[in-house]
């Protein structure tokens, strides 16, 4: 039997993903090694055996000794052409001094001296988590781990070949994954706390227990720093830790060891889940721009949309559709909750309209059951208002915008050809795929006796337009009539004069009080045209 140094030093050895980032490397000369260091158990468990990984890179012995140590054979042959020759690996222990508890500029001061004993380098940053949660509305849990990554990513980022490590264990991966389904989960926390993360921050340590790490700590006589918050079941993980998985260790006491096999098996579908969503995600995507060329919504420029067929996906992705939502929207650049995404599949197998929520600057997502159609909006950077002097010609982000002046000439063909060719947004049932055209233009003529300039701008409640044989409409029953979303509605733009009047809704409603005749002398043409 091994001695219990080399048995964790085979740990990490045998830890694949870290092999996989060197090979991705082509075997870098110098490997510098970034730990987030706490002085606790595991982690001063964890610098000891990377300690012990450095002196072995710097120094490697026969190859023929050293295969020993690997369980793996594929492992094995990633690590060989590393330690085949003596390299570089030098580590670097990362702080954070949260400021939460009294002891922490003491234990701050413990960690420098076990750095200066080791000659490791060592980074003390110190940062107020509690301020910080505070002003921002979140936990200090959540806060605390937000700026202790973003410390090791800080200093990942000086060199593309460097690795990070945290000394997460067995019992933190088990306190996880219960602590997800308490609070209601779905595949992603079943996983549990992934080995590594964007493959170069690595948990090796996620299969050895805290009492095994302890174990090796007092069998070399080293010291270690103990948080006593976390001896205390006042909050959720440590109620888990000491009330919860030692009562499920009475009924199995492989119960960390059983959780973390159960994430890996699971891992293995979350491939396939993966590959089929990213299918899926293609599949939307192409519908997404064939339904915008043929519908083409002439909305306000710097407005972003997306349309999905969702209700006319087939019943075997439909039954999925809370599982498989979220993460196509997250392609759109939209996210929704577990309970937002439930809530939405379930209104579209019903068929029934939901405006799910919206967003600053009124964007969100809507099932609209007329057209079967989800639909996402999104407006960072629309503006809330255009002026069009003629002649003038705007590129705008989603739309190009023109006003041209026309004389008695080319009025008569203007006229003709809106009368034939006018183009109307039709949303009162599901659309028909035709051949898409790539790009569409409404057009609008007006009286040259209309008020200049033209504004372009969202509606506002209560407008109303003058409509062919006299009396007037509401904006807001135009849209009802048409059946326009209500999320589509705040995006809609209205073509107004300088005084106010109401004159255009693009592909919804032309006003009666600004057109013309073919004998006019002169008129203006508005062209929008849907990038």
């Amino acid at each position: 039997m091994r001695k219990q140094p080399e048995h964790l030093l085979q740990v990490l050895l045998n830890f694949s993903p870290m092999w996989e980032w060197i090979a991705a490397r082509d075997y870098p000369r110098e490997l510098p090694l970034y730990l987030l260091f706490s002085g606790g158990p595991d982690s001063t468990a964890l610098a000891l055996v990377l300690m012990e990984f450095c002196r072995l890179v710097k120094s490697p012995p026969e190859w023929k000794q050293l295969r020993t140590f690997f369980t793996d054979r594929s492992t094995a042959e990633m690590a060989h052409p590393f330690l085949s020759r003596p390299r570089e690996a030098n580590l670097t222990l990362l702080h954070l001094n949260h400021g939460i508890r009294a002891a922490a500029d003491a234990e701050a001061q413990w960690i420098r001296s076990f750095a200066q004993r080791h000659s490791l380098r060592c980074v003390v940053e110190k940062v107020d988590v509690p301020a910080l949660a505070h002003a921002q509305k979140r936990s200090l849990e959540e806060v605390g781990r937000t700026e202790r990554y973003r410390l090791l990513n800080r200093h990942l980022e000086t060199n593309e070949n460097s690795l990070g490590f945290t000394a997460h264990t067995l019992d933190d991966h088990a306190e996880s994954v219960l602590f997800n389904l308490v609070e209601q989960t779905g595949l992603g926390g079943l996983l549990g706390i992934a080995p590594a993360l964007h493959g170069r921050v690595l948990r090796p340590f996620l299969s050895v227990t805290k009492q095994k790490l302890t174990e090796f700590l007092l069998a070399r006589g080293q010291v270690f720093l103990t948080d006593e918050s976390n001896l205390v079941p006042d909050r959720p993980r440590t109620f888990l830790r000491h009330e919860v998985i030692p009562r499920l260790q009475e009924l199995n006491p492989r119960v960390k060891q059983n959780i973390l096999a159960t994430s890996e098996h699971l891992a293995d579908y979350e491939g396939l889940f993966q590959w089929a969503l990213r299918t899926l995600t293609s599949i939307a995507t192409a519908e997404d721009m064939r339904l915008r060329q043929q519908i083409a919504l002439p909305l306000m420029p710097g407005t972003r949309y997306h349309l999905l067929s969702v209700a006319q996906w087939k019943d075997e992705i439909q039954e999925s559709l809370s599982v498989i939502l979220n993460p196509i929207l997250i392609a759109f650049r939209h996210t929704a909750s577990w309970r937002e995404a439930t809530e939405l599949a379930r209104a579209i197998r019903r068929g029934e309209r939901l405006l799910l929520r919206e967003y600053r600057g009124g964007g969100g997502i809507q099932f609209h059951p007329p057209t079967s159609l989800l639909l996402l909006v999104s407006a960072p950077d629309a503006p809330s208002e255009i002026q069009l002097e003629p002649g003038a010609e705007l590129d705008l982000p989603g739309a190009s915008v023109s006003l041209s002046k026309l004389t008695a000439s080319k009025l008569p063909g203007a006229l003709k050809r809106l009368r034939r060719h006018e183009r109307f947004v039709d949303l009162t049932h599901p659309p028909e795929f035709n051949a898409p055209t790539k790009s569409v233009i409404y057009e609008a003529v007006f009286s040259s006796r209309t008020p200049l300039p033209l504004h372009i701008r969202r509606w506002r409640r209560g407008e109303r337009i003058a409509i062919a044989g006299g009396g007037s409409a509401k904006l807001s029953d135009v849209f009802t009539d048409r059946k326009i979303p209500l999320l589509l509605r705040a995006h809609w733009p209205v073509v107004a004069d300088s005084r106010g009047n109401v004159h255009w809704l693009p592909a919804l409603i032309r006003g009666r009080l600004a057109r013309t005749g073919p004998t006019a002398k002169h008129g203006f043409l508005l062209q929008w045209r849907v990038k």
